[in-house]
């Protein structure tokens, strides 16, 4: 039923005017019943919760759906709202005068009239539907006036007009009071498009615009239907006349009257239907209706077919001289062409989307109203619909159709293959080429400046690995063949129980070793098992080697030379703010061990077989530098440290010891931040194992971690792993490159990566994408 303040009254669906038309006019009948459609002929369909919709049918199937189908999914959870009730029994209802003021009546119908009303409890305007005055002493119409107010008023549903209250008169009338709607019904939205298109031409309009409006109209009465089923509820009389637009482009379903409890195939033998069930407007009745078979949700799926049939064409589904004529179309199912009215395209997804619904066979029609309204929306959304999949043609058309800036770049490239600078002077035009170009810029420069400093810490590692294996090899000879046989008058090696003494002489500060050291000594500590005669024997050559150990701590930075006229300033600078190479060790397999420079930091039980960087070497066969893991220093407040070892093996194989360097990982800090990348947009820097472990970096201070957690240097030392498993697993693939991570607040980062073949870790920085653009920009 229609209301409005700004259209003509219009003649109502419960009219008798039967004059024979082309086009039927619309109006609600009662079908009778026939011995051809006896009730149960056909099994009526599954209830429609019964009815799962397949998968390639759902909507909104997309990755990234579970923070807003989670709300839904939890309010589908909330407990059933309960059966409709549908009874038209009569009740004690308040006076219509005591509440509303009665105004002018602007349309009426075959049963009821509409009028203006004014609440004067809540001061404002509705609608006043009344039972015709000269039909109020028929009590089956006042069955259906009552449970027409009933059932639409349990209806809950922003697109089904509210009822406000049930009311009698003192003469026994029955009026219901409901929201005003301002606007006109979806049949005359369709009269004025085609007024227009008529007078003004359809190519003066723009028609697919007009049809995705029209669509979006539907969409709103599928979900309000939708809800209606889920309520067990049907309407059994949609129509465009029975569909309210609002002044602000609101929706409604209007005129609940017929609406009927959906049956279902496992109570349909204990509820047969009534005469009343075969009931609505001829042209929007479904074949089983026609039939006189148990309806169900699908015959409202029908209408709606027809529905969108006249929204997509203009023009009715089924016609007729008469009404027996326009049932008999329906029932054999001579549907009018599938045409625009006014010749415009139709897409054939959608024919396929009016084909079904409007299908004879109510189990080739869509099972449910979501079904439906899911194909629509993937149609307006152009992705392929249940009722027309796409074959593998047609899906390469759609992906090119969807993705159409992606299909332009790619064709542009083959372009760039024929026409040269051309080409790429079109390329440059696209939206996003110049932050392309920017982008791969700034990743090349700061992936060659990260790749340099890689480099740099690789031959620095190697200086040191070379250094140490020289060394080695010059104390491998001289413990061999001493060409000084003769022992010097002072020896230049001292037991560390005789530098721990306090006041011990010939001792100066260093800041660096947090103690005091003699570099002019070799310390040296026996254990138990050591053999005393052979200690001096083998202390006595490395100790004649000292100014060669000195130049090899001395050198140990980059680019460090040492020469005579700087030698005394390299000594203070390296034993106040330190070198790479802290000391040089010697173990033997009888426990002695030896250090320079020597100290009073060094502990007494101190044996070199127990230590990291002893084992590793000595058991390595060939005369090859072994890398040890970050552990604690002997002297802990010096923090991590890694030690490069050679073994020192006699010609016959025989294992004769160990010469070993310590190095600080505070120093290769500060070489880490010296180097590589600098500005806003390095995150961190650092340097890691093979296994994710972050031995080094600049946002973390290892060193003072260090002092802070562990005491001892038999301590294990524990580090931080990558966070991110898929950088690591790119870098022990690649071994060299570059990897841009989408982190969960939107902003990317940017990982390079270098080998460092020598030690097998890798140096890796970590930079922020935008500020790297932006640097790079300047």
């Amino acid at each position: 039923m229609t209301h409005t303040d700004n259209q003509p009254p219009e003649r109502t669906e419960q009219q008798e005017t039967r004059t024979p038309v082309s086009e039927p006019e619309e109006r609600t009948i009662l079908l009778p019943r026939t011995e051809t459609g006896e009730p149960g002929a056909t099994p009526p369909p599954a209830k429609p919760a019964a009815l799962p919709a397949s998968p390639k049918t759902r909507f909104f199937q997309l990755k990234k759906r579970r923070d807003v189908n989670s709300v839904m999914e939890e309010l589908q959870d909330h407990p059933a709202e309960g059966e409709v009730d549908f009874s038209g029994d009569e009740e004690s209802l308040e006076l219509l005068e005591e509440s509303y003021d009665v105004g002018k009546k602007f349309a009426e119908g075959g049963q009821g009239e509409l009028f203006h009303g004014f609440d004067r409890r809540l001061n404002r305007l509705v609608a006043l539907k009344s039972l015709r005055g000269e039909l109020s002493g028929n009590q089956r119409l006042r069955r259906f006036f009552l449970s027409e107010a009933r059932v639409t008023a349990q209806l809950d549903h922003p697109a089904i007009v509210p009822i406000y209250t049930l009311n009698s008169d003192r003469k026994a009338g029955l009026h219901l009071a409901m929201k005003l709607v301002k606007g006109q019904t979806f049949k005359a939205y369709l009269e004025q498009i085609c007024t227009h298109y008529r007078l003004d031409g359809v190519n003066s309009f723009d028609e697919k615009k007009a049809l995705r409006t029209r669509l979006d109209i539907l969409l709103k009465v599928c979900d309000a239907l939708e809800y209606a089923h889920s309520r067990n509820v049907m309407h059994c009389d949609l129509k465009p006349s029975n569909i309210m637009i609002g002044e602000f482009r609101e929706t409604y379903i209007m005129d609940w009257g017929i609406a009927r409890r959906i049956r279902h195939t496992e109570n349909a033998a204990e509820t047969p239907p009534q005469e009343d069930d075969f009931c609505g407007t001829p042209q929007y009745l479904a074949p089983e209706v026609i039939r006189h078979e148990l309806r169900d949700q699908r015959a409202d799926l029908f209408a709606m077919g027809a529905i969108l049939f006249e929204a997509a064409t203009l023009k009715t589904a089924f016609t007729g001289n008469s009404v027996s004529e326009v049932l008999a179309n329906i029932a054999d199912g001579r549907m009018e062409p599938l045409e625009h009215r006014f010749h415009a395209p139709i897409d054939a997804d959608l024919k396929a989307i009016i084909r079904k619904a409007l299908a004879p066979d109510p189990k080739q029609r869509y099972q449910e109203i979501r079904e439906f309204s899911g194909d629509l929306r993937r149609y307006l959304m152009g992705l392929s619909v249940s009722a027309r999949p796409d074959n593998p043609a047609m899906k390469l058309v759609r992906w090119c159709y969807l993705h159409r800036r992606l299909t332009l770049v790619l064709m542009l490239c083959a372009l760039l293959a024929g026409v040269g600078a051309l080409a790429f002077t079109l390329y440059r035009e696209f939206r996003f080429s110049e932050e392309l170009r920017s982008r791969d810029y700034a990743l090349g420069a700061a992936y060659s400046r990260s790749t340099h400093a890689g480099h740099l810490l690789d031959e620095q590692f190697s200086k040191l690995e070379l250094m140490t294996a020289s060394l080695a090899a010059d104390i491998r000879y001289l413990l061999k063949y001493d060409p000084h046989h003769e022992k010097g008058e002072e020896h230049a090696f001292r037991a560390v129980s005789e530098l721990r003494r306090p006041g011990a002489p010939g001792l100066i500060d260093s800041v660096f070793h947090h103690g005091r050291i003699d570099p002019e000594s070799i310390a040296y500590n026996v254990t138990p098992d050591t053999n005393p005669e052979s200690v001096e024997r083998r202390l006595e050559p490395i100790s004649r080697y000292i100014p060669r150990l000195l130049q090899t701590i001395l050198e140990s930075p980059v680019n460090a030379r040492v020469t005579d006229s700087n030698l005394e300033e390299l000594k203070t600078a390296a034993f106040r703010d330190g070198t790479p190479i802290i000391r040089v060790l010697f173990g033997f397999p009888d426990g002695l061990y030896a250090a320079y420079p020597a100290g009073n930091g060094f502990p007494e039980r101190y044996d070199p077989r127990r230590r990291i960087w002893f084992p590793p070497a000595d058991a390595w066969k060939e005369k090859r530098a072994v890398w040890s893991r970050p552990y604690i220093d002997s002297v802990p407040q010096i923090g991590l440290v890694i030690s490069c070892s050679v073994p020192l093996r006699m010609p016959d194989g025989r294992g004769n010891g160990v010469c070993a360097v310590d190095i600080s990982l505070d120093e290769l800090i500060e070489e880490l931040h010296s180097s590589g990348n600098a500005g806003p947009h390095v995150l961190e820097k650092a340097i890691m194992d093979d296994g994710g472990r972050i031995i080094v970096s600049t946002t973390r201070d290892f060193a003072d971690i260090a002092r802070s957690n562990y005491r001892s240097p038999d301590d294990e030392v524990v580090f931080k792993q990558l966070e991110n498993l898929a950088v690591l697993d790119d870098m022990k693939k690649r071994k060299f490159g570059v990897v841009t991570i989408q982190e969960p607040d939107g902003n990317e980062t940017v990982y390079t990566f270098c080998h460092i073949r020598s030690v097998n870790w890798f140096y890796i920085e970590k930079l922020d994408m935008r500020n790297l653009l932006a640097f790079f920009r300047r």
